[in-house]
């Protein structure tokens, strides 16, 4: 926990320092007496009342949804206390600085908090864990409280406008209800994402835990996305929009895609692990050098990003 003096306290300070001088320096000993016990019982309660502030809150951080580049995202704040609490600020501990997430006025039981984290730039940026300030009760002092909550803040390219690339085939093959079809491919456990709707139950009564049914997808083959990461600057970011736009797209759809890049194979599906691994990948991706092999391409409908011609002149 770390404390230190407010604007106004650093005032206080001052007229503590003036009121000592004036104790000694003239006739009025008792009446600047008064003052400056008056002034330390008034610093001590302020200090013990923002001290019992932070050490009765409990704070714990969600999950820390994925977002676009360029785009704000809520990120749930779990806060509880056994009493009434006044006061706090809330920022995200990031690598390098501390983001604020809001402001909460008063507390009262358990409260779900969601804060409003800013647009940020594409890329993975490690989250240090939460930070949580007060200047209760008399707005003489800052104390300010680290809790710790490790985990990454996604930010993935933002998808192109109007999915360029998106499903390969244009709008009459997008607009014609492919998707999930009626046909049972086969059974597995269940997976955080999973909708209710697909939970086979016969199969999850015999078995005493969820299981859901996987679907054939519809619309032909499985959508093979191959990224070519030798190229510089423009391109490359182009492209990677273009490929959270063709993910994004296919996810929607609930349509089965592999993503080929150079020494990387993603697959993404409804389940939301598998879509998030591919978002994440996106986020963090890089380019690798011109002289680098090729990447595979997949047996099904194949979508190549850039275009071979964007390649040979980046």
């Amino acid at each position: 926990m770390k404390i230190r003096p407010t604007e106004l306290g650093w005032k206080g300070l001052l007229l503590f320092a003036a009121l000592e001088v004036a104790f000694y320096a003239t006739s009025y000993s008792n009446l600047f007496f008064l003052v400056i016990v008056f002034s330390c019982v008034l610093g001590a309660l302020g200090l013990t009342g923002g001290v019992r502030t932070l050490r009765q809150l409990r704070v714990t951080l969600g999950a820390v949804p994925l977002a676009a580049a360029g785009a704000a995202r809520r990120v749930p704040v779990r806060l509880a206390a056994s009493r009434r609490l006044f006061d706090l600020e809330v920022a995200l501990e990031l690598d390098d600085r501390c983001v604020e997430l809001g402001y909460v006025p008063m507390l009262r039981g358990e409260q779900v908090f969601d804060g409003e984290l800013p647009a940020m730039p594409r890329g993975v940026v490690a989250v240090r864990g939460l930070v949580v300030t007060t200047t209760f009760p008399f707005g003489l002092l800052r104390l300010r409280r680290r809790v710790a909550a490790e985990t990454t803040l996604v930010t993935h390219p933002a998808p192109s406008a109007g999915g360029e690339y998106a499903l390969a085939g244009g709008d009459d093959e997008r607009s014609s209800g492919t998707g999930r079809s009626s046909t049972t491919a086969g059974l597995r456990a269940h997976r955080r994402g999973d909708e209710v709707r697909d939970v086979h139950w016969k199969a999850t009564a015999r078995r005493g835990e969820p299981v859901v049914r996987e679907w054939e997808p519809e619309g032909g083959d499985e959508i093979e996305l191959v990224l070519d990461r030798r190229c510089r600057d423009e391109v490359f970011e182009r492209s990677l929009a273009d490929a959270a736009a063709v993910v994004l797209a296919a996810i929607a759809a609930e349509r089965p895609l592999t993503l080929h890049s150079q020494g990387v194979t993603l697959r993404a599906t409804r389940a939301a692990g598998e879509r998030d691994q591919v978002l994440r990948w996106l986020a963090a991706a890089e380019p690798v050098e011109t002289g680098a092999p090729a990447t595979a391409t997949g047996r099904g409908r194949t979508i190549q990003l850039p275009p071979r011609q964007r390649v040979a002149h980046a």
